[in-house]
């Protein structure tokens, strides 16, 4: 594990982000070995990668830019596209009509 990671996990343990009870399942899940979402495993990562968000945002120009660019890029993406493209690519599966609500 990452020394960031186990300095986390002692943390929550202390109770310094509330009742440490409420986080037993993921605790559990990570220590014992059950991790299936790689949490321990992607952390440093994840904690290097925040590092330079962190540094980037400080320059706001250029943070801004970066933004706009995002967004601007995502024209081609929609949750309705995206969910037809699956129905017809992988799913193949054709849509079912919805009942009218007010019937």
């Amino acid at each position: 594990w990452d020394g960031r990671l186990k300095n986390v996990v002692s943390m929550i343990r202390s109770g310094q982000f509330g009742n440490p009870v409420d986080f037993e399942p993921v605790l559990n899940s990570i220590e014992n070995g059950n991790d299936r979402y790689l949490l321990a495993h992607d952390f440093a990562s994840y904690v290097d990668c925040q590092a330079k968000v962190d540094e980037a945002y400080k320059d706001k120009e250029k943070w801004a830019k970066k933004c706009i660019m995002a967004v601007s890029g995502m024209g081609f993406f929609s949750t309705d596209r995206t969910i037809q493209e699956y129905a017809d690519v992988i799913w193949n599966c054709k849509p079912v009509p919805r009942p009218d609500p007010r019937a």
